[in-house]
C-alpha cells in the first residue's frame, strides 16, 4: 500500500482550546467556533474489518498474520470480514474463516456489520463469482453510489484503504462527517485516513486494517489494536477536496486530499518522510 507520511505539526498545546471530550478523551482544536482541525492524543485503537469483502486478496503469510484460515495449497486468500461459519464459539483448533467474528457485528441480535435484505433476514451471502463466495457482504456507512448494495465495490475496503470510524454522532457538532480525512500517528509513523463508518457513541478510536498495518499496529480484527499511544488530527469538511460526490477514495487520493486540506487551514507540512 502506498503510504504518505507528511510532517504535519499542530500548534503547541497553549495555542489549542479544549472543546469537550469523547469517551474520556479530550478533544482539542485551533479555536472554539467552527474549528479548522481537531486533535485527540494517546488513544487506544481497535481494528475494524467492515467493508472488507474479498476484493483485496492476501497470500498465505498475510493470512497467517491476520489469523484466518488458509485452504491447503491455496496461493491467495480473500480478505473478507464475516463468514457465516464463524458464528459463535469456534471448535478447538479451527482457525477463523473471516477477518472478524459475526457476533461482533450484532446490535441486540440484529446484524449491523453486513447486508440484510428482505429475502435474506440472516444476511446476504456472496454468491459464486463474487470476490468471496460464502461470506457475508460487509457494509460501511461511506459508499460508492455507482454500485448496487450487493456489489463489493460499493463499500470502503478496510483491508486495502486507511480509514477511521466516527464515534456515533460525537464529532458532529464540530462539522466532522463521513468522507473527511485525518492524519493518524503512532510513534514515528503517520498515515492519512478517511472517515468510512460510524461506530458506537463515545468509542474512539477504530481504524481500518490497512491503517493499522501502515502504522505498525497489530492489525488482526479479532485480537489486534493497541491500548494507547495513537494521536489523530481531524480536518472537518476536508471531504470537499475529493469533489462533489462523497465516496471511498483510493490511497493516493486520500493522501492528496489530506495534504491539500492541511495546507488550506495552515497546518505546517514538511518534506515527505
Amino acid at each position: 500500500m502506498t503510504e504518505s507520511r507528511p510532517d504535519i505539526t499542530p500548534p503547541s498545546d497553549p495555542e489549542l482550546v479544549q472543546l469537550g471530550a469523547i469517551g474520556g478523551h479530550v478533544v482539542w482544536a485551533d479555536r472554539a467556533e467552527e474549528p479548522l482541525w481537531l486533535v485527540m492524543r494517546d488513544l487506544g485503537v481497535s481494528v475494524c474489518a467492515d467493508g472488507a469483502n474479498g476484493i483485496t486478496r492476501g497470500n498465505a503469510a498475510r493470512a497467517r498474520e491476520l489469523k484466518i484460515h488458509i485452504e491447503p495449497g491455496a496461493s491467495s486468500v480473500p480478505l473478507a470480514a464475516y463468514h457465516q461459519g464463524d458464528r459463535g464459539r469456534l471448535p478447538p483448533g479451527r482457525i477463523p474463516l473471516g477477518l472478524d467474528a459475526p457476533e461482533n457485528g450484532l446490535d441486540r441480535g440484529r446484524p449491523v456489520g453486513w447486508l440484510v435484505r428482505e429475502d435474506s433476514p440472516e444476511g446476504y451471502i456472496q454468491p459464486a463469482g463474487a470476490p468471496a463466495p460464502g461470506y457475508y457482504m460487509s457494509t460501511t456507512a461511506l459508499i460508492d453510489p455507482r454500485w448496487r448494495d450487493t456489489d463489493a465495490r460499493r463499500y470502503f475496503d478496510a483491508a486495502a484503504l486507511p480509514g477511521f470510524v466516527l464515534p456515533g454522532r460525537g464529532l458532529g457538532p464540530w462539522r466532522v462527517q463521513l468522507g473527511d480525512v485525518a492524519l493518524v500517528q503512532f510513534g514515528e509513523r503517520r498515515v492519512w485516513a478517511q472517515a468510512f463508518d460510524v461506530g458506537p457513541a463515545g468509542h474512539m478510536l477504530e481504524l481500518s486494517i490497512a491503517a493499522c498495518l501502515a502504522l505498525g499496529i497489530p492489525d488482526c480484527a479479532r485480537s489486534g489494536g493497541t491500548e494507547k499511544g495513537v494521536s489523530i488530527t481531524i480536518l472537518p469538511g476536508s471531504r470537499k477536496w475529493f469533489g462533489p460526490v462523497v465516496k471511498p477514495q483510493p490511497v493516493d487520493e486520500i493522501n492528496r486530499a489530506g495534504i491539500a486540506a492541511a495546507r488550506a487551514v495552515g497546518l505546517r507540512i514538511g518534506p515527505q518522510l
